[in-house]
């Protein structure tokens, strides 16, 4: 008889998820975590913090423009984008740190992939290196924290665009400077703060939002 590998805990995702394992961990269970992405969930990735590092420098662009309100004359000579930018990625990059911590606990192991329940608390995951599922485990407890995924609004044509959501800005759609036009779609507070952010910036933007406000 074959003995399936088990774990105390199982955690499904990297976000608010790390405050599980790392409780399990202290607790000398034997934990696992199954990430798909960068350690730190949307928070850190994509989200909270590498935004407000786009924030803070719209913040001052626009004090500055009202300065002469309160009797100061000052000019922004220069926007350097690829400053802004490299302090935004040095943020994301914690996730390299958090990793390398996590490493080091001798009653975790980490599965990088696409975890799938294959029967009762039992599980495999779809791994990111080969495409491989790995061997099949059981968890006593499994939760899963696997975090928000942005909605894409069922637009005709909107495929045939090249739109960028949250996952895809905070990566491979990133711009190497900020758009000489925006259209956003959806006037709520991540909206905002994009608009906030690349206006700014000099960018012509315009929100779409089907709500009176």
């Amino acid at each position: 008889m074959i003995l399936m590998l088990e774990y105390d805990l199982v955690v499904v995702g990297s976000g608010v998820g790390l405050t599980l394992i790392s409780q399990g961990i202290q607790m000398g269970l034997s934990c696992a975590l199954i990430e798909d992405a960068k350690m730190g969930g949307t928070c850190l990735t994509r989200g909270c913090i590498p935004s407000k590092v786009l924030v803070y420098p719209a913040d001052i662009v626009r004090e500055t423009e009202h300065a002469k309100k309160i009797g100061l004359d000052i000019k922004i000579e220069k926007i350097n984008w690829e400053l802004i930018s490299k302090r935004m990625w040095s943020q994301i990059d914690e996730s390299k740190s958090i990793e390398h911590g996590l490493s080091q606990a001798h009653n975790l192991t980490i599965y990088h992939g696409v975890g799938e329940f294959v029967g009762e608390y039992e599980m495999k995951v779809k791994l990111n290196k080969n495409g491989e599922y790995s061997e099949i485990f059981r968890g006593k407890k499994i939760i899963l924290a696997s975090g928000g995924r942005s909605f894409i609004p069922p637009i005709e044509g909107l495929d045939k665009v090249g739109y960028v959501t949250s996952e895809t800005f905070f990566g491979p759609k990133f711009p190497k400077k900020p758009w000489e036009s925006l259209i956003i779609i959806g006037g709520g507070v991540i909206a905002a703060e994009f608009a906030h952010i690349f206006s700014a910036m000099g960018t012509k933007v315009t929100i779409v939002e089907m709500l009176p406000h």
